[in-house]
């Protein structure tokens, strides 16, 4: 499965993507990069979505740079306020 360029904005940049179904499992996606837009292709992206409840989930956005293993980009933790 591949997704490109997930977002709201059709302006927005980000790389290329696939849904890595090894590191995936329920309550867990895991997506990498294929290529990039406007960034050097030798680096890796991971995106990964944990989902603790319907009401809450967080999201790390992880890169690589060439030949080294991925490092926390950013960590968000979303909770929903209200249903």
């Amino acid at each position: 499965m591949k997704f490109t360029n997930i977002g709201a904005s059709s302006a927005r940049t980000g790389p290329e993507r696939y849904l890595n179904q090894q590191s995936s499992k329920p309550g867990k996606l895991v997506f990498e990069s294929e290529q990039f837009e406007n960034f050097d292709n030798n680096w890796r992206a991971s995106e990964t979505y944990e989902v603790s409840s319907t009401d809450e989930f967080v999201e790390i956005f992880e890169l690589a740079p060439p030949g080294k293993s991925f490092a926390v980009y950013s960590r968000t933790h979303f909770k929903r306020v209200k249903k």
